[in-house]
């Protein structure tokens, strides 16, 4: 089912900060839409406000149809138990929801088969960021919203990311933040927002 995600006159500040000043976009669903724009232009704030972590000073967001599902994110930082295995980290947000099966297999084709049984303070940044995208990925979901995905991956490993969150992700609705356009080719991005420093 089609449907698009409309932001209108957005409006947010930290203090004397002005972050957005009156943004609109539209996003459509079942597709891949890119936010680029150079850092601390307020790509951050703008996800954070449309998946509701932060309210707008004014301004609104709709999804219509509305989602039958929650959001799945992957935030600019990796939120991972430090102590815990990079298996048990995924498990850990996901419960009995998914079968061990199926997240040791997503961890081995994103490139962490050797790193399962893995302490998460030994990885390295890019397999942490790697794992952060399991979650996600795995979390049930109708709409994927991920904060610079590919921040510290290598050239062929974005590219194994990127070929598994498309087939993962077929026909439904992601929307990914970069200043990469590279990377907005990687995921095949049908809409691109160009977002300004204020």
């Amino acid at each position: 089912m089609n449907g698009e995600i409309r932001m209108r006159d957005i409006c947010m500040s930290y203090g004397e900060k002005k972050v957005l000043q009156d943004f609109s976009a539209i996003f459509p669903m079942e597709e891949v839409s890119v936010i680029m724009g150079p850092s601390g232009c307020g790509k951050t704030t703008l996800l954070r406000t449309l998946t509701g972590l932060e309210t707008p000073l004014s301004g609104s967001v709709e999804a219509v149809p509305a989602f039958p599902a929650p959001v799945s994110m992957v935030f600019q930082e990796d939120r991972l138990l430090e102590m815990r295995s990079a298996r048990e980290n995924v498990t850990a947000v996901l419960g009995r929801k998914v079968p061990a099966a199926q997240v040791d297999q997503m961890l081995f084709k994103l490139g962490l088969g050797e790193s399962i049984a893995r302490r998460a303070g030994t990885l390295s940044g890019g397999m942490k960021r790697r794992v952060s995208i399991a979650m996600a990925l795995l979390f049930p979901h109708a709409l994927l919203v991920m904060d610079e995905p590919f921040r510290g991956l290598d050239k062929d490993t974005r590219e194994k990311v990127a070929a598994t969150l498309l087939e993962h992700e077929k026909n439904r609705t992601i929307i990914f933040t970069t200043h990469d356009p590279a990377e907005a080719i990687l995921l095949n991005a049908s809409c691109v927002i160009h977002m300004e420093q204020l």
